[in-house]
């Protein structure tokens, strides 16, 4: 709701913007802390405007978060662990999705 928010504060009332799953991302890197929310965002439709994407996908997203110091998934184990699950967890929507 805080993007639609915020796109909507600055004159935007189309489509979200952002995918699902990159809105998921984004949400869950974030912490849900506004300045970052708004400091990635920015960032990843930077990104979806320079590739001449309409919307913002994972893709974008993780560009922006590795963009953003505080927010680096970094070497940490805890990060490491983190995007192991991440993985496994995109893998398991994948394959539900054929399922269905």
């Amino acid at each position: 709701r805080y993007l639609d928010h915020r796109l909507a504060a600055a004159g935007y009332n189309g489509q979200s913007l952002f995918l699902p799953a990159a809105r998921w991302l984004l949400h869950w890197r974030c912490g849900g802390t506004p300045r970052l929310v708004n400091i990635v965002a920015h960032k990843a439709l930077m990104a979806a405007y320079g590739r001449g994407l309409s919307r913002v996908g994972m893709r974008e997203v993780f560009s922006a978060i590795e963009d953003t110091p505080a927010l680096r998934w970094g070497g940490s184990r805890l990060a490491l662990t983190s995007l192991a699950l991440f993985g496994v967890l995109g893998l398991l929507i994948v394959e539900l999705a054929r399922l269905v």
